[in-house]
């Protein structure tokens, strides 16, 4: 890689990561952190049905949060 594409890429980056700490979390999606934490600790949601897609995309993201110890303060920025 160049170095102007590496200058560039990297400062792609770091407008990225400012965008994701800075937005904020409507009242719709606070709660999914939350259920997907309750589906990693084992409790049965949705028994009778498919949990929505939602839950099951936010796994990752939540499941390397709590392994990586990202405090609880910079989670709600990030979305997960």
């Amino acid at each position: 890689m160049s170095r102007p594409v590496g200058i560039g890429v990297g400062a792609a980056g770091r407008v990225l990561l400012a965008l994701l700490l800075w937005a904020s979390m409507n009242r719709d999606a606070a709660g999914i952190p939350h259920v997907v934490r309750r589906m990693l600790a084992g409790e049965v949601l949705y028994a009778d049905a498919n949990p929505p897609l939602a839950f099951l995309l936010g796994l990752p993201p939540v499941w390397l949060a709590d392994i990586l110890g990202v405090p609880p303060a910079w989670r709600g920025r990030a979305r997960c």
